[in-house]
């Protein structure tokens, strides 16, 4: 359960990460904004995506049994391109402006942390069947052969390659 809780402890961080950030990100496609501000931002937002999508699929990966499809599937090395790429952006872009920083909404802040953490209490303590979704996603990401994912009875998930039966 640590670990899990670890998951959704680092979804939900960098989930209101995200949020929090999402209007700066509008604003700098919606308006003219100095590159060093834009750089920052976007390396920012891509850093969140990236721990948000991997967190995700780690809990994924972690809650269905640890299918060896999911480790050998490129999700995992996208989601180290996004960390790569947002940390470069971060690291270009340049610390001087003559804006002033805007200020941070401490209100929404909260608010956002708030509901971002009862929703991931939430996941820790309902424990939600997510097999249909790790299924459906093994049909779009995954170069294995098909597996059916089945509860082994042992309070873990076991994945049986396609053409195995399984026990009655």
């Amino acid at each position: 359960m640590t670990f899990v809780a670890l998951r959704v402890f680092m979804i939900v961080i960098s989930g209101t990460g995200i949020l929090i950030c999402t209007r700066s990100f509008l604003a700098i496609i919606m308006k003219p904004a100095p590159v060093s501000a834009q750089q920052s931002v976007i390396g920012l937002f891509l850093i969140l995506l990236g721990l948000f999508l991997g967190g995700i699929w780690l809990l994924l990966w972690r809650m269905t049994g640890f299918p060896e499809w999911m480790i050998k599937s490129d999700m995992n090395g996208f989601l180290l391109y996004l960390l790569g790429l947002g940390a470069m952006f971060t690291v270009l872009a340049v610390k001087t402006s003559d804006e002033g920083r805007a200020r941070t909404d401490w209100r929404r802040v909260a608010i956002i942390l708030g509901v971002t953490l009862v929703l991931g209490i939430a996941v820790v303590h309902i424990r939600p069947d997510v097999r249909p979704v790790v299924e459906w996603l093994k049909d779009r990401v995954s170069d294995l052969p098909a597996t059916h994912i089945q509860n082994s009875g042992l309070g873990q998930s076991i994945a049986l390659p396609v053409g195995i039966a399984p026990p009655e």
